[in-house]
């Protein structure tokens, strides 16, 4: 009996963490614009549904790890990005663990 109450704990746990970052990946999805910064309407992140994306003018692939955007470029690294969606805003950290907030249009 305790075997089978773990077992089906350990589902339970399985299916919320899936569940979650579906809908993590579905929140993030559309055209974010850096709130701070000023840049303009030229420089965005776009995250599209089927994992491809823009990134300030260059085609990327992503996905959500854990709590981590990781934005894949053709010809370098991947970047990943902690995130968190906050009052309908994206907030991000960088390379330098500086936060950044993005907002659609």
């Amino acid at each position: 009996m305790k075997k089978l109450l773990a077992t089906l704990l350990i589902i339970a746990s399985l299916c919320l963490m899936l569940t979650s970052c579906g809908s993590s990946k579905k929140a993030l999805v559309g055209k974010w614009y850096p709130v701070e910064y000023g840049l303009g309407d030229d420089y965005y992140l776009e995250l599209n549904s089927d994992g491809t994306g823009n990134y300030f003018g260059e085609d990327i692939k992503w996905k959500v790890k854990g709590s981590s955007i990781v934005i894949e470029y053709p010809d370098a690294e991947p970047m990943e990005m902690p995130f968190e969606i906050k009052d309908g805003k994206l907030i991000t950290k960088d390379s330098v663990d500086e936060e950044v907030t993005w907002e659609k249009k």
